[in-house]
């Protein structure tokens, strides 16, 4: 499983899981190449309309961070990941099964080469993305995709934290 969500999936393959995803009782992923299901993770979630975390909360995605960094207080990314889940209850959902996944493949990165940092270089652009505006969307996201990263990075690290929080959500079980 070495380079998973880092090794492409072939292109044809790719193409027929994302299609099937619109039909559950064809989807079949037991038999699948690691890489090619990776990979169509990755690409369904950068389709996502709206974002993991809608445009709306960029902005306050932005602030967290600072305010997290300055004080290590966790009471920040619960405040992030209420908003969240005032705003869209099925994000929240997705977004606490996603931190699920990430931590333990983070947890066995020996195996996998996928650590916290990693993935969130991988991932925090595609969950966090900056809203589409008047500005160039490849200039948008190269600018804010560190600081993307660093946020999923520290939703991860204090995963263990949080999850006492997002488990408490009646539509998190």
């Amino acid at each position: 499983m070495d380079g998973l969500f880092r090794k492409p999936g072939s292109v044809v393959e790719k193409r027929r899981i994302f299609q099937d995803l619109n039909n559950p009782e064809k989807l079949k992923l037991e038999n699948e190449y690691c890489h090619d299901v990776a990979d169509t993770f990755k690409q369904w979630l950068r389709e996502l309309s709206p974002p993991l975390f809608p445009n709306e909360l960029f902005e306050d995605c932005l602030s967290t961070l600072t305010q997290f960094q300055e004080t290590q207080n966790v009471i920040h990314l619960e405040t992030l990941l209420n908003k969240l889940l005032s705003i869209s209850p099925d994000h929240f959902i997705a977004l606490f099964r996603i931190l699920q996944l990430l931590k333990l493949l983070s947890e066995n990165s020996t195996a996998n080469q996928m650590t916290a940092e990693n993935l969130s270089i991988i991932f925090g652009p595609t969950l966090i993305p900056p809203p589409v505006t008047g500005e160039d969307p490849a200039m948008a996201l190269l600018t804010s995709k560190d600081k993307s990263s660093r946020l999923l990075l520290c939703l991860l690290e204090k995963y263990e934290e949080l999850r006492g929080m997002m488990e408490m959500t009646p539509l998190s079980n």
